[in-house]
This record gives C-alpha cells, structure tokens and sequence, in this order.
C-alpha cells in the first residue's frame, strides 16, 4: 500500500474502526506508532486532529484488502455509528 493523501482521513470513527480490525489495543498503537498515549486518545475522540501519517500506519496494521473496503463502505455508512462500521464485512 501506498501512501494517498486524497485517502485522508481523520474521523476518529474510522480510525477506532482501524484499531478493532487490528486487533489491537489503543494503548498498544500508540506505541507502535510512537505516539505520545494521552495524545492519541485526543485524536481517537476527536480533540486534535490526526495527521495523516497517523492514519497510514493504521491502515498498515490490517490487510490492504480490508482497508480499501472500509474506506470505500466508510462513506456509506459514517453516519450509523462505530459499531455498524466495525461490523462491515
């Protein structure tokens, strides 16, 4: 996977949705990311924003597959909820 700024996407929904389909914990991807904890909860709710190197290396975290179709059914569906979204197929 490449890195695509037009793929940018800071909503915190889709990058808690990153997380569970890891399988990780939030804990756990603040670490692997290098990121200060307190701050990434910050952007997991949406206080600051999440850069998009963030969010790419969420999206490393689980197969490229699925990250496309999340993307794509993100947009669909962003407006139902966390559980609707990390409940895609």
């Amino acid at each position: 996977m490449k890195p695509n700024i037009e793929e940018y996407n800071p909503d915190p929904t889709y990058l808690r949705c990153l997380i569970e389909k890891s399988g990780h914990t939030q804990n756990l991807a603040s670490k692997l990311i290098g990121v200060n904890t307190d701050n990434f909860r910050k952007m997991l709710t949406g206080r600051i924003k999440a850069p998009y190197s963030v969010q790419y290396v969420l999206e490393g975290f689980v197969d490229d597959e699925m990250v496309k179709k999340m993307q794509k059914d993100y947009k669909d569906y962003r407006n139902q909820g966390l559980k609707t979204v990390i409940n895609m197929k």
